[in-house]
């Protein structure tokens, strides 16, 4: 089978994950992850390269940044921190092969804020690291760049590496004073502060 054929199994998937991507909300959210985690094994078992990789693979981008976004309690579920986890999986190994490095390492991102959002710090540092590395491989991403190196951050600090945590976050803070985009500066400084308190 090509990258571009598409099987009826396929196509379906493609279409259950466009509409989770877009219906999480707390009062849903058990549903969501559930239904989610259906995706997830749905697109195991295919294996094969498929005209929607990107396409699914970016629904479960959209679903799993959106359960992140929900309170601890919800987060703390079994099955939502499961969906987040196998979502996020899921997303990179389709990126893996529809993607370019810049989608992979955006998909390390993700399961770096997923194992950070839920405390497996030592996942969250081989994620955050392992995309950090994609750039410095292959090209220049500093905003990306920034925001992986506040995940290693988190993670370092979750990890008693409080040290190596705090200059992980001052190189992230020396990237931005380059930007000149005043929305991009805010959403940095929002991610940013967590981190300088944990580091206090």
């Amino acid at each position: 089978m090509t990258q571009d054929s598409v099987r009826a199994d396929q196509a379906t998937i493609a279409v259950r994950a466009s509409a989770i991507s877009f219906s999480i909300s707390p009062a849903r959210a058990v549903d969501a992850a559930v239904a989610l985690l259906s995706i997830t094994e749905g697109v195991e078992q295919w294996g094969d390269a498929s005209g929607v990789d990107a396409t699914i693979a970016s629904s479960l981008n959209n679903a799993v940044s959106a359960l992140l976004e929900l309170d601890d309690e919800t987060v703390g579920h079994a099955d939502v921190r499961v969906a987040m986890i196998q979502g996020a999986a899921a997303a990179r190994t389709l990126w893996q092969r529809a993607g370019t490095w810049v989608n992979h390492e955006r998909a390390d991102y993700l399961c770096a804020l997923v194992f950070n959002r839920i405390a497996d710090y030592a996942n969250a540092l081989e994620a955050a690291e392992r995309g950090r590395q994609l750039i410095e491989t292959n090209g220049s991403e500093d905003v990306d760049r920034a925001f992986l190196l506040l995940e290693s951050a988190r993670a370092l600090i979750g990890l008693a590496r409080k040290a190596e945590g705090v200059e992980r976050l001052r190189q992230a803070e020396t990237i931005t004073q380059e930007w000149n985009d005043e929305g991009l500066t805010k959403w940095f400084e929002e991610k940013a502060q967590p981190v300088r308190d944990l580091a206090g």
